[in-house]
């Protein structure tokens, strides 16, 4: 199996969490991480074997060979990088949420369909094993069906 080559913006405890699914995860290898604190960065690729280290993103989109780029910013800063990673060609991983304007998804998706890559919003919570769990006790339709607040 190929692996996908993944780049990581951010090296906070999100970019933490993927690096380590990355590293475990027998279709994924992170090449990349990407951080303005350039020695957060490279503590952060030691500690997951992290080759190359970037403090812009759009310096590892020029250089870095890659197949997507793992978005863990602040949410405020989603927008251009998705966009700059859409452009260089690169498929996304943005953590929730997509952005924070409603202009700013627009042109993410604009950029995503232009350039003809993926792009997933991540749900992280879709795999948590509690919440599994509980989706599990759900479907065995001993509880009754679930409602939303107010139905």
């Amino acid at each position: 199996m190929q692996k996908i080559r993944m780049a990581i913006v951010g090296a906070g405890t999100w970019g933490q969490a993927h690096a380590a699914i990355y590293n475990e995860h027998p279709g994924a290898l992170p090449v990349a991480i990407c951080d303005v604190d350039r020695r957060r960065a490279e503590d952060f690729a030691r500690q997951h074997h992290i080759p190359e280290v970037y403090t812009d993103h759009r310096e590892l989109l020029a250089r870095c060979d890659c197949d997507a780029v793992a978005i863990v910013t602040p949410d405020f800063l989603h927008g251009d990088i998705a966009i700059d990673a859409a452009t260089a060609g690169k498929h996304l991983l943005i953590e929730k949420p997509l952005a924070t304007t409603r202009d700013e998804v627009f042109r993410i998706v604009e950029a995503v369909e232009r350039h003809g890559v993926r792009a997933m919003v991540d749900f992280h919570n879709r795999w948590s094993p509690p919440f599994n769990a509980i989706k599990q006790l759900l479907s065995t339709g001993r509880y009754g069906e679930p409602a939303v607040g107010g139905d």
